[in-house]
């Protein structure tokens, strides 16, 4: 048999197939490979998810302006709850929809009600008023108000959720007595000073006691009153529903979305509290929680601020307009001054 049968044999008799340590190799590289791109592919699905929680405040930022352009003042923030006050119990999404390019969703809504006594969520209120296909309003959800990066249902406890607060600025947020009461409460200490004093939450009609652009009580605020620059003024902000949660057999209306007056989703972040503290938020680990003796919701000195699932911080809506990404590790009196709509911040942010 000649040299060339021979080898032809040989190969024919062992076939083509791996050997078992040749199929080791290649299922090594291979997963050396997935090690090596998986990180890669989560890093951009990431920045696809922040790039558009980012179109969303700027959709925020132009509907605001928009409806300052038609009332002569920015979307009240509140849910009317001073007895001057006659406001809707609504949040200042509600106000913005034809503004959002949800006019059809807002001509449906009755904004008669006495707003002393329809409480939001109450039968009779603008927020469960039953529209078309009959489903009540505070189940009808709108693109722009959730963040894709966050896992949190769309529908919690009976109300579509929200990603994005108004700013009440650098405004005191104690923490409910009823949970850590003062123990809890170490932020409020960097509240901004304000004439005639900082009133906790924004809870007042007198402009000069609010920091930022939002209240609890709706204070109307217009362009002219923001003295610090609109390039250095936060407008919106990103907040997490599950930083606000509680029992749903209690009472949870901090978990309600966009449409109630008195929840995350309307005036309801200071800068008080720093970016991305998570020490309230029902998914928080051990190294993420500042007390662990605070870690009740209703200690909103830590539940009241911006937060977000993109890593190293939060993105927000500029009173200018301009979104920017803020570092979680950013100098905690530069952040007061941003929080400020009559104070400019000194420094990098």
């Amino acid at each position: 048999m000649t040299g060339y049968r021979r080898t032809r044999a040989i190969r024919l008799g062992r076939g083509w197939g791996f050997t078992l340590v040749e199929l080791l190799v290649v299922i090594a590289i291979i997963g050396i490979l997935i090690a090596l791109l998986l990180p890669a592919i989560q890093a951009a699905r990431e920045a696809a998810r922040r790039t558009q929680c980012t179109n969303h405040l700027r959709q925020y930022g132009v509907a605001l302006h928009n409806y300052h352009d038609v009332h002569q003042m920015f979307a009240p923030g509140g849910p009317g709850g001073h007895p001057n006050n006659t406001n809707p119990r609504v949040g200042f999404v509600v106000h913005l929809l034809p503004f959002l390019e949800q006019s059809s969703l807002f001509d449906q809504l009755d904004f008669t009600g006495n707003p002393a006594t329809d409480w939001a969520g109450s039968v009779g209120d603008v927020t469960r008023q039953r529209l078309e296909g009959g489903r009540e309003a505070r189940l009808h959800q709108i693109p722009s108000v959730r963040c894709p990066s966050d896992s949190w249902p769309d529908v919690y406890d009976g109300w579509v959720q929200a990603n994005y607060s108004g700013s009440i600025g650098s405004q005191r947020t104690p923490s409910s007595g009823s949970a850590g009461g003062s123990a809890c409460s170490p932020w409020d200490t960097f509240a901004e000073r304000r004439p005639g004093g900082n009133v906790e939450y924004g809870r007042t009609l007198d402009r000069r006691r609010l920091s930022g652009m939002f209240s609890y009580y709706g204070t109307p605020i217009r362009i002219a009153d923001v003295t610090g620059g609109t390039s250095n003024t936060l407008f919106v902000g990103e907040t997490l529903p599950a930083c606000s949660w509680r029992n749903p057999d209690d009472d949870n209306h901090h978990a309600r979305g966009w449409w109630h007056g008195n929840a995350n989703g309307n005036a309801h972040a200071s800068t008080v509290v720093p970016i991305n503290e998570f020490t309230t938020c029902e998914f928080a680990r051990e190294y993420q929680i500042g007390n662990p003796n605070c870690v009740d919701p209703r200690n909103h000195n830590y539940a009241w601020g911006f937060k977000s699932m993109h890593p190293g911080g939060a993105a927000f809506v500029l009173v200018d307009g301009a979104v920017q990404f803020i570092s979680e590790t950013i100098d905690h009196a530069t952040y007061q001054a941003l929080g400020s709509r009559n104070e400019a911040p000194v420094g990098t942010y």
